[in-house]
């Protein structure tokens, strides 16, 4: 009968102890789930000129966990190649439309009309 006793007490003592290490992980995860990562593509836009390209694509989050988050990705490639490399992006919680602008691009100066 002792010995009964103290397995329970010592198998409670550890599941307690993980109970503690644990619960922090377990809770974000279930409470937040796994979020991030890039979703469906919403919107694409892409401008040239002689040298090379720009293009934004807006990919919406993979698994959202409590508001939608949106992923805007700003690429670059030459003119005469389908070689895009990715410049910068960033994360917004508003799906915001790209604004449909004719680009003008020169070679010293980047700026947009």
């Amino acid at each position: 009968m002792k010995r009964k006793w103290i397995l329970i007490i010592a198998s409670t003592g550890i599941v307690l102890v993980l109970a503690f290490l644990f619960a922090p992980v377990v809770l974000t995860r279930l409470i937040f789930g796994s979020g991030g990562g890039r979703g469906p593509v919403t919107d694409n836009w892409e401008t040239a000129n002689n040298n090379f390209k720009v293009r934004v694509v807006v990919y919406e989050e993979k698994h959202p966990v409590l508001l939608h988050r949106f992923n805007y990705v700003f690429q670059t490639s030459p003119a005469g190649a389908n070689d895009w490399r990715e410049v910068m992006d960033t994360w917004m919680d508003d799906d915001i439309p790209i604004p449909q602008v004719r680009g003008i691009i020169s070679n010293y100066q980047n700026h947009f009309s």
